[in-house]
C-alpha cells in the first residue's frame, strides 16, 4: 500500500473500495477486514462493469455480496455497493448524460460525507461529555465532603491513596506481561513465517523463473545485479502477502495485542471508577457521572489516547521492498560477485536466478533475520498499546490529585458548598441536555420502529422504571423475523433520563459473550411530542430462580437424580464465565441474583440486566442490589468493587444447590439482614438435604468469606466449577 494512503488512513471516517469486476469479484478478504472496522462507513464500487458478459453479471455480483457479507453480515448490499462502468460513465458524461450508475455514485459519496461530517459530531460531542462527567464528578465530591466531618474526609481520603498506590504498582507487572505477551506474538509469527518460507512448496515456486520474468542484461553488471535483487524481494513480498492473507498471522497478533490491553485498560479504568464513587463517599453506582462507556476500542478510549477514526486502522501488511529483510541479499549480493558475473547470467539467466533465489531465500527464512521484520508489521499495534499504557499513571495521578485538593483545610466548609454547587448543578443541566441532544441529532438508535412489533397490552413484566415486553424484530438478511424482548422505558425521555439511558445502552452494547443476554440495540418511540426509549434484548424463557425452586428436580439438594447436580453445576460454571469477561471490561454488575440470570430457549444460562442497577440507583438514591447479597463491606462502606460480585455468587451457589432463599427470615427488615450480614452470618447446610460435592463448598465458602482479599476472582471460580463439571459428567439431554 502505498505509504501516503496508509498515514492518512487514522484520519478517514468512510472508504471507497474499488473492486475489479472483471477479475471474479475482485474483492481482497484479508486487506479489506483490516482497513474497514464498520462496514456502514463503507462504500464498493464493482468497476469495469461493461467488461463483466451479460450471462456472468449475476453470478459475479453473488460472488461479491457473498465475500463481503461474510466479512460485514451488516452490509447492505442494495445501498453499499455499486456496478457500474467508469469508462462508459466518462463517454456519455460527454453528451450531457449521467448513467444511473454514476448517480447511484454519488449519492453513495453524499451518503458517506454526511457521515463523516456525523462522525466528528459525535466525537467533538463524546469530548464535551467526558469534560462535563468528569466536572460533574469533582464539583459532587467537594459538595459531599463539605459537609461530611474532617477527620472522616481525611481518613477516607488516606485510604483511597493508598489503593490508587496499590494500583499504581500493579502497572508494573501489567507491562511485563504486556511485554511478554507480545514476544509471544512475535515468536510465534516468526516461527510459523520461517516454516512457511522454509517449505518445499514455497522454495520451488519462489526460485522458479522464466525468461519473460528475468531481467534483461544492462550495460553494467551492477545495474543488472540491482534489477535481479530488486525482483527477489519484490516477489518475497508477494509471498509474505500471500501467506498473511491466507494464514491471517498479522493481522490476529495485532488484534489479539490490543484485546489483552483494552482489556487490561478497562480493569484499571473499573478500579478507578469504584474508589471514585469512594470519594464522593458513596456507592460508585450512585454518581451518575460517569462518561459514557464504550463499544469495543471507540470513542470513549480514542478520547483518552487521542485516536479519533471511527475506521481506526491497525494498519495492513506493508512490506515496502525497502523492510525486508537484508541479510539474504547481503548474502546474494557477495555470491553474485564470485561468480563470473554477467557472463554467466547471460548462458542461462533461468539456472541463474534459481540458484540465486534459493540461496536468498534460505538465508532469510532463518528466524533471527525475521524477527525484526515481524516485530515491525506489528509495530502500529506496539505504538497504540503504548499510548494507553502510558496514559494509565496520568489517569491515577489526577485521581491523586483530587484527593489531596480534598484533604485541603484552608477552605471553609461553606465556601466549598457555595462554589461547587452552582457548578454541580450546572454541568449535570448540561450534560442532560447533550445526552438528549445526542440521542435526537447525533447517536442514531439502532432499530427503527418499523422493524420492531410488539404488543402493549401483553408485557411480560416490568418494575417501577421500564416494562418488557414479548417482540419480533426484522433483521436485514434474515428470512424471518427474530424473537425478542422489548424493554420500553415508562418516563419520557429528558434531559435528566437521558443520560441513564444512554449510560446503560453503552454498556450492553460493549458486552458481547454467549453467557450474557444478548442486546440487539436501542429503538426510540415518539408519542405526539414525547420520546420513550427502547432496549431491545435477546428473549429467554424464564430466570433461573424460577426455574429451579419451583421444580423439586432441578433442585441438587433435594433431587434424587444426578442431572439436577450437573445442570447447575453447569449454569454455575457458565455465570462464571460471564462474570469473569464482565469483570474484564471494566464493570461490576452490582447486582447479581438468580432472577437476573435468565434461561435462554435452548437451556442456557445468561447474566442479565448489567448495568440497570445504577440506573435504579440514581433515581432511588438507596443502596444498589438485594440486601441478601450485598457483601458486608457495601453495607459498612458501600465500597462496591469486582469483589462484591463475587460473595454474591456464592450466596446464589448456596441458593441453587438447596433451591431456597438465603438468610431470608419471615418478617425480617432490610436492617436485620444487614446487621447479619455484618457480623459474618452465612447461610448453612439444610438439614435432610443432599450435600453440595466437596469442591462446590469450598468454592461457596470462599466467595462469601468477610474479606475481599480473601476471596477468588471469577476466573478461579470458573476454573474450579470447570473441573467440578467434568468430574460430574456429561450435562443432562
Amino acid at each position: 500500500m502505498d505509504d501516503i494512503v496508509k498515514e492518512y488512513l487514522p484520519e478517514a471516517f468512510a472508504f471507497i473500495y474499488v473492486i475489479n469486476s472483471e477479475n471474479a469479484g475482485g474483492t481482497q478478504r484479508d486487506r479489506v477486514e483490516k482497513l474497514i472496522e464498520h462496514a456502514n462507513c463503507a462504500l464498493f464500487v464493482c468497476n469495469k462493469w461493461d467488461q463483466v458478459p451479460s450471462k456472468e453479471s449475476d453470478e459475479v455480483k453473488n460472488y461479491v455480496v457473498t465475500k463481503l457479507t461474510q466479512c460485514w453480515p451488516s452490509l447492505d448490499p442494495e445501498s453499499q455497493i455499486i456496478y457500474m462502468s467508469a469508462k462508459e460513465a466518462s463517454e456519455v458524461q460527454t453528451f450531457g448524460v449521467v448513467t444511473e450508475e454514476f448517480a447511484e455514485l454519488m449519492n453513495g459519496i453524499k451518503s458517506m460525507v454526511l457521515k463523516s461530517i456525523e462522525a466528528r459530531l459525535e466525537i467533538q460531542w463524546r469530548w464535551l461529555d467526558y469534560l462535563l462527567a468528569r466536572m460533574a464528578l469533582q464539583t459532587k465530591a467537594f459538595i459531599r465532603n463539605s459537609s461530611e466531618d474532617r477527620k472522616n474526609v481525611t481518613d477516607r481520603m488516606i485510604y483511597i491513596t493508598d489503593r490508587l498506590q496499590s494500583i499504581e504498582r500493579q502497572q508494573g507487572t501489567v507491562s511485563k506481561e504486556l511485554q511478554s505477551y507480545l514476544e509471544n506474538k512475535a515468536d510465534h509469527a516468526v516461527s510459523a513465517l520461517s516454516r512457511y518460507l522454509k517449505s518445499p512448496e514455497v522454495m520451488q515456486q519462489f526460485s522458479s523463473w522464466t525468461l519473460d520474468d528475468v531481467p534483461n542484461t544492462e550495460e553494467s553488471w551492477e545495474l543488472t545485479k540491482n534489477y535481479i535483487q530488486q525482483l527477489q524481494m519484490e516477489r518475497l513480498v508477494e509471498v509474505i502477502k500471500e501467506w498473511e492473507e491466507m494464514n491471517h498471522v498479522f493481522s490476529d497478533a495485532r488484534a489479539s495485542l490490543i484485546q489483552y490491553f483494552q482489556e487490561r485498560l478497562s480493569y484499571v479504568k473499573g478500579q478507578l471508577r469504584t474508589l471514585e464513587g469512594h470519594v464522593v463517599a458513596e456507592d460508585a453506582a450512585s454518581s451518575g457521572s460517569d462518561p459514557l462507556a464504550s463499544d469495543d476500542f471507540s470513542f470513549a478510549e480514542k478520547v483518552i489516547i487521542g485516536v479519533t477514526s471511527p475506521i481506526w486502522v491497525p494498519g495492513s501488511l506493508v512490506v515496502p521492498v525497502g523492510n525486508v529483510p537484508v541479510v539474504g541479499a547481503r548474502s546474494v549480493k557477495e555470491k553474485l560477485e564470485n561468480w563470473n558475473k554477467i557472463r554467466q547470467y547471460k548462458k542461462d539467466k533461468c539456472t541463474f536466478m534459481a540458484e540465486a533465489s534459493q540461496e536468498y531465500l534460505n538465508k532469510i527464512a532463518e528466524e533471527q533475520h525475521l524477527k525484526s521484520f515481524v516485530m515491525e508489521q506489528l509495530k502500529e499495534a506496539q505504538v497504540c498499546l503504548r499510548q494507553v499504557l502510558d496514559r494509565i499513571p496520568q489517569l491515577i495521578e489526577e485521581s491523586k490529585m483530587l484527593c489531596q485538593k480534598l484533604r485541603d483545610k484552608n477552605r471553609s466548609k461553606k465556601e466549598l458548598k457555595d462554589f461547587y454547587k452552582l457548578l454541580h448543578e450546572k454541568s449535570l443541566q448540561i450534560r442532560g441536555e447533550m445526552a438528549l441532544f445526542g440521542i435526537k441529532e447525533v447517536r442514531a438508535v439502532d432499530i427503527s420502529c418499523d422493524d420492531l412489533e410488539w404488543q402493549d397490552h401483553a408485557p411480560l413484566g416490568g418494575g417501577a422504571f421500564a416494562t418488557v415486553y414479548r417482540g419480533k424484530l426484522k433483521i436485514r438478511g434474515e428470512d424471518k423475523p427474530v424473537d425478542v424482548a422489548v424493554k420500553e422505558w415508562k418516563e419520557e425521555l429528558t434531559r435528566s433520563t437521558a443520560s441513564s439511558f444512554l449510560s446503560e445502552a453503552e454498556i450492553l452494547r460493549k458486552l458481547h459473550y454467549p453467557f450474557i443476554v444478548k442486546f440487539y440495540g436501542t429503538a426510540l418511540r415518539k408519542e405526539g411530542e414525547r420520546l420513550k426509549a427502547i432496549l431491545v434484548m435477546e428473549l429467554c424463557k424464564e430466570n433461573l430462580m424460577r426455574h429451579i425452586f419451583r421444580h423439586e428436580n432441578n433442585i441438587p439438594g433435594k433431587s434424587s437424580t444426578a442431572s439436577a447436580a450437573r445442570d447447575v453445576i453447569g449454569w454455575a460454571k457458565d455465570i462464571a464465565n460471564a462474570l469473569e469477561y464482565i469483570h474484564r471490561q471494566g464493570i461490576v454488575h452490582r447486582d447479581l441474583k438468580l432472577e437476573n440470570i435468565l434461561l435462554s430457549q435452548e437451556n442456557i444460562a445468561k447474566v442479565a440486566d448489567v448495568g440497570v442497577s445504577k440506573e435504579a440507583k440514581a433515581i432511588t438514591g438507596t443502596m444498589t442490589g438485594t440486601p441478601v447479597y450485598l457483601a458486608p463491606e457495601v453495607v459498612k462502606s458501600r465500597l462496591y468493587d469486582y469483589k462484591a460480585d463475587i460473595y454474591s455468587f456464592g450466596i446464589m451457589l448456596w441458593e441453587m444447590w438447596y433451591g431456597n432463599r438465603a438468610l431470608l427470615v419471615a418478617d425480617a427488615d432490610v436492617y436485620e439482614v444487614f446487621e447479619k450480614v455484618v457480623e459474618g452470618v452465612r447461610p448453612t447446610h439444610v438439614e435432610g438435604s443432599n450435600e453440595p460435592p466437596p469442591g462446590w463448598q469450598d468454592l461457596m465458602q470462599r466467595c462469601w468469606d468477610e474479606k475481599p482479599d480473601n476471596r477468588p476472582d471469577a476466573r478461579e471460580c470458573y476454573e474450579k466449577l470447570t473441573k467440578l463439571y467434568q468430574e460430574v459428567g456429561a450435562p443432562s439431554s
